[in-house]
């Protein structure tokens, strides 16, 4: 009887052991289960984190794009309104050299038949009580006026001349410098849409570590309460 009574003893104490060292286990894993769930919101809210800083530099890299894009826009009304202009001008200025050529060829070829270039006056009655004029005006005198003019009109028409080759110069520069900030502009613009793509890549993948992150802390929050419930039905 007593051998029993000491078998039955030692069969309670095991049972207790058992029963102390089973809670000690579910305590255990219930506070691993806890650490790995807030591991994993530590992973969520990192992430998340991430896709903003991801969505906002996505954002500030369109603007950008958006912003050169205008500016080029600009650019581009701006050179067109200096190249009308510029042609504008260069027919009007070329119109005028034309002119003054003529202008020139005609003054030049004036015959020596020509009443005012000659000098000579038309037929005028003279009282017979009247003393001859005695200055006469020289044919040469009229041949220096005629050169006079013929200089002054060479020397505008030269003028014309040198400013139609500096602007032709100024809008061949302008033209360069437009190209080269079209070209360079082009490139950012490029750029700038390859970072887009970049970043649509990186947040696509925040996006899927997120999702696959809340999944398994959603198990591990499941196996948490499964967990706590059956500690509590085995306390009962």
């Amino acid at each position: 009887m007593i051998e029993v009574l000491k078998e039955e003893g030692q069969e309670d104490i095991e049972q207790r052991d058992w029963c102390i060292a089973e809670q000690n286990n579910q305590t255990n894993h219930k506070e691993n289960l806890e650490y790995d769930i807030s591991q994993l919101q530590a992973k969520i809210t990192k992430a998340e984190k991430k896709k903003a800083e991801l969505e906002a530099e996505k954002e500030d890299t369109l603007k950008k794009k958006a912003d050169l894009e205008e500016a080029m826009e600009e650019a581009l009304a701006d050179r067109e309104a200096e190249n009308q202009a510029f042609t504008a001008a260069k027919s009007d200025d070329e119109s005028a050299i034309e002119l003054l050529g003529q202008a020139i060829e005609a003054l030049s070829a004036y015959g020596d038949n020509n009443a005012f270039l000659q000098g000579k006056q038309p037929a005028m009655e003279v009282s017979e009580d009247q003393a001859p004029d005695a200055t006469f005006s020289s044919k040469d005198s009229h041949a220096g006026a005629q050169s006079g003019i013929i200089a002054l009109i060479t020397q505008i028409k030269e003028n014309l001349e040198i400013e139609v080759k500096e602007a032709l110069a100024f809008e061949a520069k302008a033209t360069m410098e437009y190209e080269k900030l079209k070209a360079d502009s082009d490139t950012q613009i490029k750029s700038y849409e390859e970072q887009v793509v970049a970043l649509d890549a990186a947040i696509a993948d925040t996006d899927a570590e997120i999702t696959s992150l809340t999944e398994t802390k959603e198990d591990t929050e499941g196996e948490h309460e499964d967990r706590k419930s059956t500690r509590l039905n085995s306390s009962h």
